[in-house]
């Protein structure tokens, strides 16, 4: 999803009453970190950044003393929160008992230096959004910042920005905040709030930023903190919010930014300010109308960045006209460029050095001519054809991500699956897969990358009911194989996904973020939430006396961790090579799986026999077909688990780690919480 528009996924349907919560469903608070939802003029480079606390185990915020000051300890923002009504309100008097003020004790967020006076709600459910600019360029600049919160048939009211910093300019709160009204623009009502920056007056009676002047290199004091649904909204309110009917509450938030050179005014009391007046001379006054088109100018800005978040759909074919020689960064607008993109990584670029930026969220489900969906090629093929760049999915999505390793004509332990087929010294990040589903037999996938090598980092990266399956090799909710230096951070696999082996497997290896290592790996998990179905056939064997050998090779971190412990004489899975921090495994109500068994099965080695496509080298006698008691063939050519089972064996599954013949599965690891939510 773009990095234009901040989208909070819609609302609530709770309606509080004291403390009980009627009625209603979930919803989510979803938003993504923004450094290209920027206007500027003049030699001025600005990126604009969105954090939220950390929270702690136990719900606390965790905080640092810096300076011997309480300091918030903040992170990158992240999706999917619940965004319910606030229990309190900061309007009411203190004596009223149901006035809940502002949290004084927020005078520091480490990552944005150090101010006073930026208090959020003390209540619950507000969510953070602490929006910041920061001057990249080497010229000095005045800032102003957009915030276009959804209203639909409301008027606005019913959703707020939270945290006193930006209410007023005194001196010493350092943006100005003016309501600009209700707009219309993408076929839907918003209500628009400006944000300038002015600066703050410090303690000492001193300056920073004095005037609004965003000096080279530094960052603005956040300016939106929080969004909350007042708590007097209703269903129905929250319905009326939603105007586009796509149960999600939308907001887009774009700065602008000018050279300050020339407007240099030493008033801070002037009827407009230096940073005003340059911002309107630049860019225009907000509320005028374009003459032209006869449509406010805000609306058509903030239009005009919505429109990145429409989405392109396949038409099966390849774009590389995008490509040269040249620039180091390309922006993907398109998914015939997407497909494009892949076409140069097949022919031998390797985007060494180079930024590949997806610019519009891409839909690549798309029919053939025999009515069957049409498989993305994946991005390079294995070993040897690999990117080594940097692709950033600019918060965009990338759907219905399709791929057959049968009809793309794979062969064998030499190709990668996945969005990438293979990628060393890579970094990925800032990207959603939606929707994919990838199937095939003995090559090494994940939803992302099938191999990474080398020293690679996964950022922001969020995995949605998606799909993968694999026969007898690494599978990987996010990357199947890896060796090298990798870095996993914000790193979300929801329970919408399953991570699959086809029926038969005995060497598949399958793992909610990577499949397995091969050789040396260090890996580091941070800030990663894996709650995705495990589903693994791995030897169900004719015997129950041996069932639990089904889940070697599977977790819902690693699934071959190829490390083991001992424990009184017992080998248990386990990954010294893992740095984790602050993740989190949920198991859900798939914890407990029914597998299948066949009486008539031979009990030697291998246990499960089944035919493996259509390679020669996997159609000898020792891989034969499982049969039902009356011959009939159970499994097809292509794994899929049939009709014909005897009886059934239920296994439970709660492992982080797999390991291998005869390894029992490792379930603790520092810096994982584990949560059960069917117990």
């Amino acid at each position: 999803m773009s990095k234009l528009k901040k989208i909070l996924l819609m609302c609530t349907a709770y309606v509080l009453v004291a403390v009980i919560a009627i009625g209603g469903t979930f919803a989510y608070l979803t938003s993504k970190d923004s450094d290209v939802n920027v206007m500027t003029m003049g030699n001025v480079n600005i990126e604009q950044h969105e954090y939220e606390r950390v929270v702690n185990a136990d719900g606390t915020y965790a905080t640092a003393n810096i300076d011997n000051r309480t300091s918030y300890v903040l992170k990158d923002f992240s999706q999917d929160k619940p965004l319910l009504p606030i229990v309190g309100n900061p309007s009411l008097p203190g004596d009223n008992p149901e006035y809940a003020g502002y949290d004084s004790t927020t005078v520091r967020m480490s990552q944005v230096d150090s101010y006073g006076g930026v208090e959020v709600f003390a209540g619950k459910n507000a969510q953070d959004k602490i929006v910041t600019v920061e001057n990249k360029g080497t010229t000095d600049a005045f800032v102003r910042t957009f915030v276009a919160i959804e209203c639909g048939d409301t008027n606005g009211a019913l959703v707020k920005t939270g945290a006193r910093a930006a209410e007023t300019h005194d001196g010493s709160q350092p943006w100005l905040k003016t309501d600009l009204g209700v707009f219309e623009f993408d076929n839907n009502r918003y209500v628009v709030v400006e944000f300038l920056y002015l600066g703050a007056k410090l303690g000492d009676g001193s300056w920073r930023h004095a005037n609004g002047v965003l000096p080279a290199g530094e960052t603005t004091y956040p300016s939106l903190c929080q969004v909350y649904i007042d708590s007097t909204a209703t269903n129905e309110d929250c319905d009326a919010i939603d105007g586009n009917d796509n149960g999600q509450l939308d907001i887009i938030v774009l700065s602008q930014a000018i050279q300050a050179a020339g407007f240099e005014d030493d008033e801070t009391t002037t009827v407009k300010y230096p940073a005003e007046i340059a911002l309107d001379t630049g860019f225009g006054i907000p509320e005028e109308t374009n003459a032209e088109t006869g449509a406010p100018l805000c609306a058509e800005w903030l239009g005009e960045e919505y429109e990145a978040f429409s989405v392109d759909t396949w038409d099966g074919t390849t774009d590389t006209s995008w490509y040269n020689d040249t620039d180091a960064t390309f922006a993907l607008t398109s998914a015939e460029q997407l497909a494009g993109f892949g076409k140069l990584v097949d022919d031998g670029n390797t985007f060494e050095g180079k930024t590949i930026k997806l610019d519009r969220n891409v839909d690549l489900y798309v029919l053939g001519n025999d009515g069957e969906p049409v498989s993305f090629n994946p991005i390079g093929y294995g070993y040897n054809t690999v990117f080594k760049g940097t692709f950033d999915g600019n918060y965009h999505t990338i759907s219905n991500l399709y791929q057959n390793g049968w009809a793309l004509g794979y062969d064998y332990s030499t190709e990668g699956g996945g969005l990438f087929a293979s990628v060393v010294d890579a970094t990925i990040k800032n990207l959603t897969i939606d929707g994919a589903e990838i199937v095939m037999e003995c090559i090494d996938m994940g939803t992302v990358v099938g191999y990474s090598y080398g020293k690679c980092t996964y950022e922001n990266i969020s995995i949605t009911n998606s799909s993968i399956s694999n026969y007898n090799r690494y599978t990987g909710g996010v990357v199947g194989e890896v060796n090298g230096i990798q870095t996993f951070k914000n790193v979300d696999i929801d329970s919408s996904c399953s991570v699959n082996t086809l029926w038969g497997s005995f060497d598949t290896a399958v793992g909610g973020i990577v499949g397995g290592k091969w050789g040396d790996a260090t890996l580091t998990f941070e800030d990663c939430d894996v709650a995705c179905q495990i589903d693994s056939y791995n030897d169900i064997t004719a015997t129950p006396a041996r069932q639990w050998y089904a889940y070697r090779r599977a977790g819902m971190l690693i699934g071959n961790s190829e490390e083991t412990i001992s424990d009184n004489g017992i080998s248990i899975a386990s990954a010294s090579y893992l740095t984790a921090k602050n993740c989190t495994v949920t198991y859900s109500d798939w914890a407990n799986y029914t597998y299948c068994e066949f009486n008539n099965m031979s009990t030697s080695w291998p246990h499960c026999r089944v035919q493996a496509g259509s390679s020669s080298a996997y159609t000898n006698a020792r891989y034969g077909v499982a049969n039902d008691l009356n011959g009939n063939k159970v499994v097809n050519d292509n794994h899929v688990h049939a009709t014909g089972e005897d009886h059934n064996l239920p296994i439970t599954f709660d492992q982080l780690f797999g390991g291998d013949v005869g390894v029992y599965g490792g379930k603790t690891h520092d810096g994982v919480k584990v949560v059960y939510n069917n117990k």
